[in-house]
């Protein structure tokens, strides 16, 4: 049966309190981005909502109910999504996920100014919130600098005044603090006119020594700490480090681990080795991700495992699913062996590495697939 066609995402001024939910539900099924920022999507059974764009399992139909605006959904119930954060598209659709809370703290603050210039009374959190089509729990995050920092000056909980929001003529004086709205976070009688710039982000610590070597397999990225190897990445692995990680003066093909480590993956990916003896550090993970991968390392060559009775060896029978998050962010391919690891059906699941490198490794230990 040909599937259901997707209609035409109607222009942003025909949407209106009443959606269409079926072809809501179309747009959802088919990840059309033409529809995100038009509508968020709840799940009954999971009091979860997600926008259009979001790559979930695709809920029954019975399951969902449809909202122009996150503000409704959380008003019914409903709680955002961590995956596809909808509380961070708006209506304007040309907000990004990097630069939402920043454009939204302006936003919020260019209402506030036009109420206090316009002598109207300052709006409560939940009409500006409405006004610009997020939650209110939200719009309050921002305001309180958890998000961003704003790129012009105004009240949050680093202490700016009121005359901040007129960011235009910085020597306005300053209203009292009592006309602002609690919610805005201002706890200091006296504050100073101007936010404070924010910090820069941390740059990522180098590993101690990397080198690249060449396999069957393709390019394979190796990196120690002064504890042991601490990484075994493929080519466009997911969740590899950050390429400033891999600093060039850090580069060292003649150290003696990674070249111990470099001879021995050559001779697993030829069949002449089963067993691998340099020395390992984990401690880069969570604990729960170090007991897994721990766990991994009993597994013998040429068997394999199942993600529940890996959550049982860890001593988490009903987390499957968390197990299988931390076998796929294991940092040392091949010598920790996620790829023995199976569904519980005995198929390939997922692989950071891509599915043919799991599918030749088992291969290459003997296992049958069909």
């Amino acid at each position: 049966m040909p599937p259901t066609p997707l209609p035409a995402c109607p222009p942003a001024d025909a949407f209106d309190n009443a959606l269409d939910a079926d072809a809501c539900y179309l747009a959802f099924a088919h990840k059309d981005a033409a529809w995100d920022g038009r509508f968020v999507m709840g799940v009954t059974s999971t009091r979860i909502y997600c926008r259009p764009v979001c790559r979930v399992r695709l809920p029954k139909r019975a399951h969902c109910c449809f909202f122009a605006h996150p503000a409704q959904a959380e008003a019914a119930g409903f709680r955002p999504c961590l995956r596809c954060r909808p509380e961070l598209a708006a209506a304007q659709r040309w907000w990004s996920l990097t630069d939402a809370a920043r454009i939204l703290a302006d936003s919020a603050a260019q209402r506030m100014q036009q109420a206090l210039e316009n002598e109207t009374g300052i709006p409560d959190m939940h009409e500006l919130a409405l006004g610009l089509g997020v939650s209110d729990r939200h719009l309050h995050r921002c305001n309180s600098c958890k998000l961003c920092a704003c790129s012009r000056p105004r009240p949050c909980c680093n202490k700016v005044s009121a005359a901040s929001l007129t960011s235009r003529s910085p020597a306005v004086m300053p209203r009292p603090v009592g006309c602002m709205p609690p919610w805005f976070g201002i706890t200091d009688s006296n504050p100073p006119i101007f936010a404070r710039a924010p910090e820069p982000m941390p740059m990522p610590t180098p590993f101690h020594q990397h080198c690249q070597i060449d396999s069957a397999l393709g390019p394979l990225r190796l990196a120690r700490t002064p504890l042991g190897l601490c990484g075994v990445w493929f080519e466009g692995q997911r969740h590899a480090p950050a390429e400033e990680r891999f600093a060039p003066e850090h580069t060292a093909p003649d150290d003696p681990l990674l070249a111990h480590t470099a001879a021995q993956l050559q001779a697993y990916l030829q069949g002449r080795l089963q067993a691998f003896d340099v020395p390992l550090d984990l401690s880069a993970g969570t604990a729960f991700q170090q007991r897994v991968w721990h766990a991994l390392l009993q597994l013998p060559h040429g068997g394999i495992g199942h993600y529940g009775q890996l959550a049982g060896t860890v001593g988490q029978a009903t987390a499957a699913r968390a197990v299988g998050a931390a076998v796929g962010r294991n940092p040392v391919s091949i010598i920790v062996p996620c790829h023995r690891v199976l569904g519980r059906d005995g198929q390939l699941t997922g692989y950071a590495g891509g599915l043919w490198r799991k599918r030749a490794l088992l291969q290459l230990e003997g296992h049958p697939l069909s």
